[in-house]
């Protein structure tokens, strides 16, 4: 699915049964939720309409990647429901395509309000983002999210000189995400991720990585 249109109606489509399974007096079945999320993130609109700033100017990002589609039912049935966390300090804006996708995520604050296994994934989401930027100068061959396994992880997060802690608790989400058979329970807490995807940002800003060097990410899916 590549069209812009069909990708905003797919988003559309799973907020919407997000919204229904908040409303359902139902208990949420693991796996139902897991699809959800994992339909997020595959059709959530990446690089359409991210224009390409000029020189000396600051990069326009598209309103639905800073803020998306405001969804009442979910902002009313998270209060009081997750921790709050300090406001993300002033990130410098990159040029390059998959950081500028990170950047969008660290500002967006409605992925660290909801539910903890989306918002977890969204926030491995801009780790593995900023692992593509720092993939392509080291030579591995990475041009989607579903190809930032434990391996490509390990070597772009040591090569931002990420402390070896944040390395295991990465390399065991990653792993979660993708055994079929994985326990239900995340194996590291959501705001510890955020803040790995927050300082995993500014190592690989710190590493050269803003600089342009593909042609822009495709479709991505976390899930295999």
């Amino acid at each position: 699915m590549t069209h812009p249109q069909q990708r905003e109606k797919a988003l559309a489509d799973a907020r919407r049964f997000l919204e229904a399974l908040y409303e359902s007096e139902q208990p949420l079945m693991w796996d139902l939720v897991r699809t959800v999320a994992m339909n997020v993130l595959r059709h959530y609109p990446r690089d359409d309409g991210i224009a390409e700033p000029a020189a000396g100017e600051a990069p326009v990002l598209p309103s639905v990647l800073v803020a998306g589609t405001p969804c009442p039912q979910i902002d009313s049935a998270r209060v009081g429901k997750a921790t709050a966390l300090s406001p993300v300090s002033d990130l410098p804006p990159p040029v390059s395509p998959h950081l500028l996708q990170a950047y969008s995520l660290l500002l967006s604050p409605q992925w660290r309000g909801m539910p903890p296994i989306l918002s977890a994934l969204h926030a491995l989401d801009c780790i593995c983002l900023c692992c593509i930027a720092l993939a392509a100068p080291m030579g591995l061959a990475v041009d989607a999210l579903d190809d930032v396994d434990k391996e490509v992880a390990q070597a772009t997060m040591s090569a931002a000189k990420m402390p070896l802690d944040d390395i295991d608790k990465v390399l065991a989400v990653v792993g979660w995400c993708y055994s079929p058979g994985a326990p239900e329970a995340l194996p590291c807490e959501q705001f510890v991720l955020w803040d790995i995807a927050e300082r995993m940002y500014l190592r690989a800003l710190a590493c050269g990585a803003g600089h342009r060097n593909d042609g822009g990410s495709r479709g991505h899916n976390l899930a295999r």
